[in-house]
C-alpha cells in the first residue's frame, strides 16, 4: 500500500470517530433527564469538595482557648505575689474577714485547708474536714494562713461556721449568720451569747460572703436550704457585703474536667452548673468560682493551685470593692456601724 493510501485510511478513521462522538453527544443529548441527573451529580460533587475545603479551614484556623495561658507557673506566681502584697483601702481593718458558708459536706473547710496548703508548700489539713451527713464545724472558728512554714502571716482571715442543712431545727440558723455578718458574734464564737459584741466596729464585721456549694448536687438542693441561702443573700446585700460563690467538687461533676483540669472553664456542663448556682443565690455569673480542694492528697498540683489562688485573688477584690465603696461614701468605721 503506498504512503499515500495510508494517510487517507487514517484520515477516514478520523472522520469516522468524530462523526461517532458527534452522533452519541446528540442521542446523550436527546434525553434530558439524564443530562438533569449528571448536571446535578456534578454540582453535588463541586457543593461537598467546596465545603470540606471549608470546615479544613475552620478546623486549622480554630482560635486557642482564651484560658489556655491561665495554668502555667509562671500564673501561679503571679498570684502567690498578689496576694502577699495585699493591704486593705481601709486604716479601720487589717485583715478581711472572710465567711465561709454553705450546705454541709460542700467543702468549706477544705477551702481553708487548701488555701493554707498553697501557701505552706505542701498539703495541711488544720481544719477538720470530712463526708459525715452533719456539719463537723461545731459553731464558729477564725482561722488565718501564714506564709511558709513559721511565715509571715497573711492579711485575712476566715471565718468557718457549722453547714447549712435543709431543716430549721438542724445546723447554724440564718439568724445567726446575720448576726455574724454584722459583727455581733466574734472570732472562735462558742454559743455563748455573754461573749457576743455589743457594739462592732468595721473589723468585727464580714467584709466577703463566700457561699460554698457542691457542683454534684446544685440542681438538686431542696428548698427549705434554696430560702436559707435567699435569706441570707438579701440581708447581706442590704448591708452591702459583697458574696461570692465557690462551686466545688467540679472535678467529680464533670469526667472531662476530672480527666484534665484546664478544662474546668470550657466544659458546658460546668457552666450550665454556675449558671444555676448564679440564679439560687442571686449573684452574678462572674461571682460563681470553679474550684477543687485539696483533701487527701500528698503533693500540690499546680492546676488545683491556680484555680484556688484565683479564687482567693477575687475574694479579696470584692472586700476591696466594699472598703471602697465606704471610702467614697466618707463613711466612718462608727457611722457605717450604726447603719448597719
Amino acid at each position: 500500500m503506498s504512503l499515500s493510501s495510508v494517510h487517507t485510511c487514517h484520515r477516514g478513521l478520523s472522520q469516522c470517530r468524530i462523526v461517532i462522538v458527534t452522533l452519541s453527544l446528540f442521542r446523550f443529548l436527546s434525553h434530558p433527564y439524564r443530562v438533569l441527573g449528571y448536571c446535578s451529580l456534578f454540582f453535588s460533587v463541586l457543593y461537598f469538595i467546596t465545603i470540606e475545603k471549608s470546615n479544613t479551614v475552620h478546623v486549622t484556623s480554630f482560635p486557642p482557648s482564651p484560658v489556655s495561658h491561665l495554668f502555667m507557673s509562671r500564673v501561679r506566681t503571679e498570684l502567690l505575689d498578689d496576694i502577699k502584697k495585699y493591704q486593705t483601702l481601709t486604716d479601720d481593718v487589717e485583715e478581711p474577714r472572710i465567711l465561709l458558708t454553705g450546705q454541709i459536706k460542700a467543702g468549706k473547710s477544705s477551702f481553708f485547708n487548701s488555701v493554707n496548703s498553697v501557701f505552706k508548700g505542701y498539703p495541711i489539713f488544720q481544719a477538720a474536714a470530712c463526708e459525715k451527713e452533719t456539719s463537723v464545724t461545731k459553731y464558729c472558728r477564725t482561722y488565718t494562713v501564714t506564709d511558709s512554714k513559721g511565715g509571715k502571716r497573711l492579711p485575712f482571715k476566715f471565718c468557718d461556721i457549722m453547714g447549712l442543712e435543709p431543716y430549721n431545727d438542724t445546723g447554724i440558723l440564718v439568724k445567726d449568720i446575720i448576726s455574724l455578718i454584722s459583727g455581733y458574734i466574734p472570732d472562735n464564737y462558742k454559743g455563748v451569747w455573754e461573749t457576743c459584741t455589743k457594739q462592732p466596729s468595721l473589723a468585727d464585721k464580714v467584709h466577703c460572703i463566700v457561699y460554698i456549694i457542691d457542683a454534684n448536687v446544685a440542681s438538686l438542693l431542696v428548698e427549705e436550704l434554696k430560702k436559707k441561702f435567699e435569706k441570707i443573700h438579701e440581708e447581706a446585700h442590704r448591708l452591702g457585703i459583697p458574696q461570692v460563690v465557690l462551686l466545688t467538687k467540679v472535678d467529680v461533676a464533670c469526667p472531662i474536667v476530672e480527666k484534665n483540669l484546664t478544662k474546668v472553664y470550657e466544659s458546658r456542663y460546668i457552666k450550665e452548673k454556675v449558671k444555676q448556682v448564679s440564679e439560687i443565690v442571686g449573684v452574678p455569673v462572674s461571682c460563681v468560682l470553679p474550684v477543687r480542694n485539696y483533701w487527701c492528697e500528698t503533693e500540690l498540683d499546680m492546676k488545683v493551685d491556680i484555680l484556688i489562688l484565683k479564687a482567693l485573688q477575687t475574694i479579696l477584690r470584692q472586700a476591696d470593692a466594699f472598703f471602697d465603696e465606704i471610702k467614697q461614701r466618707g463613711t466612718s468605721s462608727k457611722s457605717l456601724c450604726n447603719f448597719m
